[in-house]
């Protein structure tokens, strides 16, 4: 794959060495064959969530969002698919990850609470605005 999304947990587990930080964590899934980690970081507190690029030879690359909130059901899988949906189109790395983050949001921003549990993001939040996000 040209690029995996684990949040912070996933990616200690992944790494096997749940001592780690998240940097290290993501070198180490390099090391083990990831072609590019894209950390995710709703799992951290703050204003912002802040997601960390991390590739063989480059520096990491911070993308900031502000946080929604609430807790969310499937914030992860909305961006691993998005990214997987503007790398599927051609588009370069970052351009990918910066247009599946605004979906993200968007999608998050108005996601529905279906039940007592997290709120689910809108994935068709776009449809009823005659426009295509990705």
């Amino acid at each position: 794959a040209l690029l995996i999304t684990p949040n912070l947990p996933e990616a200690l587990i992944l790494a096997g060495d749940e001592s780690l930080d998240g940097t290290a964590a993501a070198e180490r899934l390099l090391a083990l064959g990831a072609i590019n980690v894209l950390l995710t970081g709703g799992h951290s507190g703050g204003d912002e969530v802040t997601n960390r690029l991390i590739r063989h030879s480059a520096e990491p690359a911070t993308l900031d969002w502000p946080r929604l909130p609430g807790e969310f059901h499937g914030s992860g899988c909305t961006l691993a698919a998005a990214c997987a949906a503007g790398l599927a189109q051609g588009l370069p790395l970052r351009d990918a990850i910066a247009l599946a983050e605004n979906y993200s949001y968007e999608a998050l921003r108005n996601a529905t609470a279906d039940g007592r549990g997290q709120l689910v993001p809108d994935r068709l939040y776009w449809a009823g605005q005659n426009v295509r996000p990705l």
